[in-house]
């Protein structure tokens, strides 16, 4: 672009054409950049004997697309819809993107105040049906903050790794010589790295926190409650184990979130202080710390989609959500099959 002068959005221009989009598909035989303007007598468009004057287009254009040329060649060949180069084009171009803001965005506000206010009515509804105290406000405010810096960490840190995926364009599209992504995710992980010293705290200084953590120690009886159920899913048991104010399913998830908070934090201040771990541990010690914390990242992401996801949303019994987290209560259940205790 720089050697003849071009326009910047040329080749941009050219790749999202019929001709560009094919030739990323692999096909040989469309025409590229030399096809039209020449190999080695390539000249402005405005010189008469450019191959791409406007006089000359129906000629070059005529090679490929026999008895059309004439009609090629009025308008851009390189066409952007986001310039007035072309006006009817960029009119046309306008009024799609306002009639998509003004209809998909009306859907959203519509269908946001339906479900707000809907939510609120099941939020109600829900907690008018609810008898015990599961969580209290102070775990429910534990389990938002590291919901939200969760899920802040896991996008940052992935957008970080694939700078170039399309779901990480909101840091690419902003520019700048920041580093959002970099700086958002240092931020969030002061946030987890306080949530975690808070919760530790909370376990050991409260009455509520001891009982909870007393509640989600691993027992015996949680291996025998994983093949009985295991047993029941399989239909070779008839009735499901009861289980304790907490069951297996929610004990591994909290102890696996532990030692994976755990291996994160330790991981991710080595990396932050890349000077310091390298003036102390080798090079390779470095690029393992650094491959552990993708991989615990990306291992911890799976675990909350299929397991915790499944658990709190899909499952059939709760679906569409398990709602104790939110409204802090849950009905008691004591039935036959024993669902276990609140």
């Amino acid at each position: 672009m720089t050697k003849y002068r071009l326009p910047s959005d040329r080749v941009k221009t050219y790749l999202e054409s019929y001709h560009g989009l094919a030739s990323k598909f692999g096909m040989t035989m469309v025409a590229n950049c030399a096809s039209c303007h020449g190999a080695h007598d390539i000249l402005p468009s405005n010189d008469p004997e450019s191959s791409v004057n406007k006089k000359n287009l129906p000629q070059t254009c005529g090679r490929c697309h026999p008895n059309v040329g004439e009609q090629l060649a009025k308008g851009s060949i390189h066409v952007a819809p986001s310039s007035n180069r072309d006006q009817i084009v960029f009119f046309v171009g306008a009024f799609y993107i306002g009639l998509i803001v003004i209809v998909i965005g009306g859907m959203i506000i519509h269908n946001l105040l339906d479900f707000g206010q809907k939510l609120r009515e099941h939020y109600r509804r829900k907690r008018e049906e609810g008898k015990v105290v599961r969580f209290t406000r102070n775990e429910r405010i534990q389990h938002a903050l590291l919901t939200l810096s969760f899920v802040g960490l896991a996008y940052t840190g992935f957008a970080l790794k694939y700078s170039e995926a399309w779901w990480a364009f909101p840091f690419s599209f902003a520019g700048g010589e920041t580093d959002w992504r970099g700086a958002i995710h240092r931020g969030l992980a002061v946030i987890f790295v306080v949530l975690s010293a808070y919760h530790v705290f909370y376990l050991i200084l409260t009455k509520r926190g001891r009982g909870q953590l007393k509640a989600m120690m691993p027992l015996g009886k949680d291996f025998t409650d994983f093949f009985l159920m295991t047993k029941h899913n399989m239909g070779l048991e008839a009735k499901r184990p009861k289980f304790e104010r907490y069951s297996y399913i929610e004990k591994a998830e909290y102890w696996a979130l532990i030692w994976g908070s755990l291996v994160m934090i330790v991981t991710g201040v080595l990396l932050t202080f890349e000077n310091i771990t390298m003036k102390y541990f080798p090079k390779w010690a470095y690029d393992v710390v650094n491959i552990v914390h993708f991989y615990e990242a990306v291992l911890a992401t799976l675990a909350i989609i299929v397991w915790h996801f499944y658990f709190t949303v899909f499952d059939p019994e709760h679906y569409p959500m398990n709602w104790s987290m939110w409204t802090g209560r849950a009905k008691e259940d004591h039935d036959e099959e024993g669902k276990g205790k609140v």
